[in-house]
């Protein structure tokens, strides 16, 4: 049996906390459960000797400041040296904050929710953020993606320090979905917040006729191609072309979701008049075809 602790950090998701606990001390009559959890706060994990094999850190709800790092000192020291006797950390969500804090992502590749894997790659240069994937297991450490990624991480220990009959036996007790599966079909750029008024001005053309080219963009904000790049580019928002395939993604996925319009008609409203690559261009940003996005998300 593997002895697992969850810390209850203030406003972490509760639904994490005992979603993880419960699946994991899961069994069938007469089965002993694969997993033993512990609910314990940071001061209660310092003051414990059990020898505990994995310790989760949960998603909650603050905003990650210096405040709230420094606040976490005492949590990052003891994961530090429970990881020096073999201990591997886990987080879900923000938790991957407290990871990072602590030193112990450095080197290593990780996952976050997809909203914030920007400030936490602006904040720990030396951790690798992918923000697409669910579950990352660097062996070391585990990290999970959003906050209902915790049913993802708890299959994953079934499955690998227990067995993958246990796996597939609680999740379909728990009605949880098993695949693999990507956070770039859920995922939606920020609200852009820009200064520059030719930018302005282009993204708002981008998204209310997604069908403009990029050349016709810049004749009518009354630019050249490159300097419309050149503004783009200095407005953090990458190339106009790459960002005007953003926006016709995003238009799509909105329409699959909302109408019973044919994928070929989306795609001509978005700007494509090829199917074929309306299909390609969506498969790639959202890893998942129109077809397959609408089913999982049609309201």
């Amino acid at each position: 049996m593997k002895s697992l602790a969850i810390i209850t950090i203030p406003t972490c998701y509760l639904s994490a906390v005992y979603g993880i606990k419960e699946i994991l001390e899961y069994a069938p009559s007469n089965v002993p459960a694969p997993f033993s959890v512990t609910l314990l706060d940071s001061d209660g994990l310092a003051r414990s000797d059990t020898p505990f094999d994995f310790i989760v850190v949960p998603p909650f709800r603050e905003d990650w400041t210096a405040g709230l790092a420094k606040a976490h000192e005492g949590l990052c020291r003891t994961l530090r040296e429970r990881a020096r006797h073999g201990c591997v950390p886990v987080s879900v969500c923000a938790g991957a904050y407290v990871l990072c804090e602590s030193g112990l992502a450095d080197g290593h590749t990780i996952t976050t929710h997809w909203n914030l894997a920007g400030d936490i790659s602006a904040r720990y240069p030396a951790v690798a953020v992918s923000p697409n994937r669910v579950l990352i297991d660097e062996g070391t450490l585990i990290t999970g993606g959003g906050i209902t990624s915790f049913q993802d991480v708890s299959l994953y220990l079934l499955k690998r320090f227990a067995s993958v009959e246990a796996a597939r036996r609680t999740a379909a007790v728990f009605l949880i979905n098993s695949a693999e599966r990507s956070q770039l079909e859920y995922a939606m750029e920020r609200l852009d917040v820009v200064e520059d008024e030719i930018v302005a001005k282009a993204l708002g053309t981008m998204r209310s006729r997604p069908g403009c080219t990029v050349r016709r963009l810049a004749s009518e904000c009354g630019v050249s191609t490159r300097t419309l790049a050149r503004r783009f580019l200095a407005a953090g928002l990458g190339s106009p072309g790459t960002r005007l395939c953003q926006e016709r993604v995003a238009r799509a996925r909105d329409e699959l979701e909302t109408t019973n319009l044919p994928v070929k008609k989306i795609a001509a409203r978005c700007g494509y008049r090829d199917l074929s690559a309306f299909t390609r261009a969506f498969a790639r940003a959202v890893e998942t075809t129109p077809g397959e996005y609408r089913a999982r998300h049609r309201m």
